[in-house]
């Protein structure tokens, strides 16, 4: 199951009790609620930024397959940190749909090197594996479908981005708000005399989730 990226406590401290906002004074009477607010406020950010669900923070390993073309390098999806292993299929014979039956060799840490060479100073993931030439007795990634397996963490990060993370409870406080409206698309504050349109995401959270957005040509 994908991970949140925010939680019901951060949701419900960005909507304070008080005239301007409508909100209860909370107890834990919404907790379930707000919980399922937050998982929505995730898979939102996901589906706007492009990403699978989970994206920006991972915690499970999972098993990835590649097709190499030879050369020493090799594109993959998005790794948040140093894969569990890298294997390869030398013979060709590759594991089944139901990932069993393939005989691949361990490569060592030393085998490769993970690209951009800096991704862990700027808190980026990883997405290209190369031969590391000068401790490695590889040449190659064999042109074999599925030829390479990769057991990692795939996604942006190992820990939530604090930027995600704000941008989830303001979208899940945004539900919440939208819910005690009866879902209007505008809300009135009598105290400033505005009309507020409420109908799409707030400015804030486009501003910090543009940068994420999946470019595709």
């Amino acid at each position: 199951m994908a991970n949140d990226y925010t939680t019901t406590a951060l949701i419900k401290a960005s909507l304070p009790s008080g005239a301007q906002t409508a909100a209860p004074s909370f107890g834990t009477g919404q907790d379930t609620h707000i919980g399922t607010l937050a998982t929505r406020a995730s898979r939102m950010i996901d589906r706007y930024c492009g990403r699978p669900d989970g994206y920006f923070y991972v915690s499970a390993d999972v098993t990835n397959y590649y097709t190499g073309d030879g050369s020493m390098y090799l594109w993959i999806d998005d790794l948040a940190a140093a894969p569990t292993s890298l294997a390869m299929a030398d013979g060709g014979v590759v594991d089944s749909g139901a990932g069993t039956g393939g005989t691949y060799t361990a490569w060592s840490a030393s085998d490769y090197r993970l690209w951009p060479y800096n991704a862990a100073n700027e808190g980026k993931p990883y997405c290209r594996v190369e031969v590391n030439l000068y401790t490695s007795g590889q040449s190659g990634f064999v042109a074999f479908e599925k030829g390479v397996k990769i057991v990692g963490k795939f996604g942006y990060s190992t820990a939530i981005p604090g930027d995600i993370a704000e941008a989830a409870a303001i979208i899940g406080a945004w539900l919440y708000k939208q819910g005690l409206s009866g879902w209007q698309q505008a809300s009135a504050n009598l105290d400033l005399g505005q009309l507020f349109y409420t109908g799409a995401l707030h400015p804030t959270t486009k501003l910090i989730l543009d940068q994420y957005k999946r470019v595709t040509k």
